[in-house]
């Protein structure tokens, strides 16, 4: 899912930046304060692998904060959005539920740099049986 898609929410400063997202679209970056919710588009529950696309920037933020919010609770991850070249960087696999309360939330770490996102994947790894 991208930036575009319906699931996507922001609150507090974010701004369209210069650099190209995912597939050549658009990224958003913001400074201290900004969170980005990625909903989960997920109606089937199961363990999925979680992707961010990294805009790869040396002034990016070394520490973005992303927290994945599942079925099992909620977990806080730290990742350097610097080193290029831009791509898919695995956050992990998680257990959802397939309810809309989960999802991803991107939030600038250190407030020094910005955190940029442009899109979030989930890949079914092992299907709820």
């Amino acid at each position: 899912m991208t930036i575009k898609d319906p699931g996507y929410k922001e609150s507090g400063a974010w701004a369209d930046s210069g650099l190209a997202g995912y597939k050549g679209g658009k990224s958003r970056f913001s400074g201290k304060g900004g969170r980005a919710v990625f909903a989960s588009p997920l109606n089937k529950a199961g363990e999925y692998t979680v992707y961010i696309y990294r805009v790869a920037h040396p002034s990016n933020d070394a520490r973005q904060g992303i927290a994945i919010n599942n079925g099992g609770g909620s977990e806080s991850l730290v990742v350097d959005m610097r080193p290029g070249p831009s791509g898919w960087v695995e956050l992990g696999s998680y257990a959802f539920k397939g309810t809309k309360k989960e999802g991803v939330v991107v939030k600038p770490g250190s407030g020094i740099s910005p955190a940029r996102c442009s899109a979030l994947m989930f890949v079914l790894a092992t299907p709820e049986r």
